[in-house]
């Protein structure tokens, strides 16, 4: 995807979804570059909020998308219609919801924004990061406010000799380098 591309699809212009996109467009957009390079066929999605990313993930993987939230009442679009797209609802800390997930790997891309407690954080990335290919890369947002779980779980990646890629904007983004 293109800086163009990116630009319309952000700013809701790319087949007039209108989908909301609860992201800041400066770190989104390095994430996409990376993808771009990365060329996913699967990406699972923790954290669906009003499907804006889920967008995104639909242009660029080549095979699949599964989105994962607890609540999808709030998906402004019908996602599944033309795209290669899965929801799962459920509680990403659930087995039955594990169990769904792991049934569609592995993946090349995992992004992480549901539960921003420490607890829910590190548990997406204990279920899900194994589910990730050598290779791969995990986005983890709303890193930057101190204290939260994403940053706390990255501050602990980072100790344990991840390669963790900082862009910090509105909310903060890591990309973990698997």
């Amino acid at each position: 995807m293109n800086k163009d591309r990116f630009d319309q699809a952000f700013n809701n212009e790319l087949g007039g979804m209108g989908v909301r996109i609860a992201q800041d467009p400066d770190e989104f957009w390095q994430v996409i570059k990376r993808l771009n390079i990365l060329k996913p066929k699967r990406i699972l999605e923790i954290g669906v909020q009003y499907g804006g990313t889920s967008l995104f993930w639909n242009l660029i993987a080549k095979e699949l998308v599964i989105g994962v939230d607890c609540d999808l009442s709030g998906v402004v679009v019908d996602l599944t219609r033309g795209f290669h797209y899965e929801f799962i609802s459920g509680d990403s800390t659930d087995i039955n919801t594990i169990t769904s997930v792991e049934k569609f790997a592995p993946y090349d891309f995992l992004w992480i924004d549901g539960g921003h407690t420490y607890e829910i954080a590190k548990s997406d990335w204990d279920n899900y990061s194994p589910m990730i290919r050598p290779g791969g890369l995990i986005g983890v947002h709303d890193v930057k406010a101190q204290g939260t779980g994403p940053e706390i779980l990255i501050r602990e990646l980072e100790e344990a000799g991840f390669n963790c890629e900082l862009f910090i904007g509105h909310k903060g983004t890591a990309l973990v380098h698997l």
